[in-house]
């Protein structure tokens, strides 16, 4: 009887360290922050993920301070997450004055895994709904696409690029997005990126684009939680416009 009950033991003993290595094995941590582009990651199912940042807009000297931008991200199934984003900006004119952004709501929605040269891709959607009454005067709905791609060139190194549309909701033509990530992950808890990216509105045969340039540090302080820093500036002419931020994502569950 004691040479089974040992035998019990030692079972279960192995069952809970495999049980552990394979969760070990397939824990997930993948903010989209920061960066003006995206990555093809999904928060698994029934997984929450919460990402704050806070950002300083800098155009000719003039420093807007944007209100903390708060996003929420949702595992509905292994393949799509649903997504809960708010933000807005204070401006001082002799007073401060505060304006919220409308809400936006969407999904993301991977639907290749990608195989050697071929790119993971995924598909995000969303849709900026006006939350105040200055907003609903303005603007209807206004949804976004965006395409995502990404490659992981080694266990260093990856490559995301994005190619989307946004509407205003006040014009019918959208503006086109355009981003270029590369992504380095210099030891087990640092990460670094720089972007390029470029909003180009069209108007006939004439384009008016904005080109970017950004770059960011990236600390896993902790196995659910990293914090960031990253700014960018307008690469044709760094006087009229940059920014600077910083964030924090946790993976709550």
């Amino acid at each position: 009887m004691k040479r089974y009950l040992r035998y019990i033991i030692l079972l279960f003993s192995f069952t809970c360290y495999a049980h552990g290595q394979s969760v070990a094995e397939d824990f997930w941590f993948e903010p989209d922050r920061p960066g003006a582009g995206t990555g093809t990651g999904v928060v698994p199912f029934k997984k929450v993920m919460l990402e704050v940042g806070e950002q300083f807009d800098i155009s000719r000297r003039d420093v807007d301070v944007m209100l903390p931008e708060i996003q929420l991200r949702a595992g509905i199934t292994r393949f799509a997450e649903l997504r809960f984003s708010v933000g807005g900006n204070a401006e001082h004119e002799g007073r401060w004055k505060f304006d919220i952004d409308p809400l936006v709501l969407g999904t993301k929605v991977r639907f290749s895994n990608g195989y050697k040269w071929l790119p993971e891709i995924a598909l995000l959607a969303e849709l900026a709904i006006p939350c105040t009454p200055q907003q609903a005067a303005s603007m209807t709905v206004a949804p976004s696409l965006h395409l995502l791609f990404e490659n992981e060139v080694n266990s260093w190194f990856k490559i995301d690029y994005d190619v989307g549309a946004e509407w205003d909701g006040r014009d019918m033509k959208p503006d086109v997005f355009i981003s270029l990530s590369t992504v380095f992950s210099f030891a087990k808890r640092w990460q670094a990126y720089l972007e390029s990216y470029n909003y180009i509105t069209g108007y006939g045969k004439h384009f008016d684009g904005i080109p970017c340039l950004s770059a960011g540090l990236c600390c896993q302080v902790h196995q659910r939680v990293q914090v960031d820093v990253y700014g960018c500036f307008n690469a044709t002419d760094p006087d009229l416009y940059s920014n600077f931020g910083v964030g924090i994502a946790w993976l709550i569950n």
